[in-house]
């Protein structure tokens, strides 16, 4: 089985891939959040063969669903889930099982980013200037590891 991990953002979203038997998460890429986004999403889930989508939900810290939640899932349902349904069938050779859809979970991803973010700034304390441009991004594909974590520890 192979998951793959989405850390849904306005600007970016944060790519991650783990695959059995490892179960190892690891930071995959970090794309625009575009109007290609969703397309791009769904090459990927073609040619990792994903059978699992795990997508981090920005709840409160109090557990509560926000305005934030709100907007993962209705990207997901509107915008996520019909480019996946129509690029999927369209691939001449689909290689996922039967053209199916592979499933969608969403988890709570509190203190993801924060803690990715911790993680990066600890193992580049002594890095340039020109690093920390790249920061963003890193710390993006390091929350959807952590949002990958969570569901298979």
């Amino acid at each position: 089985m192979t998951y793959l991990g989405i850390d849904f953002g306005k600007a970016r979203i944060g790519l991650a891939v783990a695959r059995d038997p490892y179960i190892l998460a690891t930071p995959l890429l970090t794309i625009q959040n575009t109007d290609n986004a969703p397309l791009q999403i769904a090459q990927i889930v073609n040619s990792e063969k994903v059978s699992k989508i795990v997508i981090g939900k920005p709840v409160s810290l109090k557990g509560k669903n926000e305005q934030a939640v709100q907007d993962v899932e209705a990207w997901t349902r509107d915008t996520l889930l019909p480019v996946l349904k129509s690029q999927l069938k369209s691939y001449p050779e689909n290689m996922l099982p039967e053209n199916q859809l592979p499933e969608i979970v969403f988890i709570d991803e509190r203190l993801t980013t924060a803690s990715a973010k911790k993680m990066f700034l600890a193992a580049n304390s002594k890095s340039t200037p020109d690093a920390h441009k790249k920061q963003k991004k890193v710390i993006d594909q390091m929350a959807a590891v952590e949002i990958l974590n969570t569901i298979l520890c």
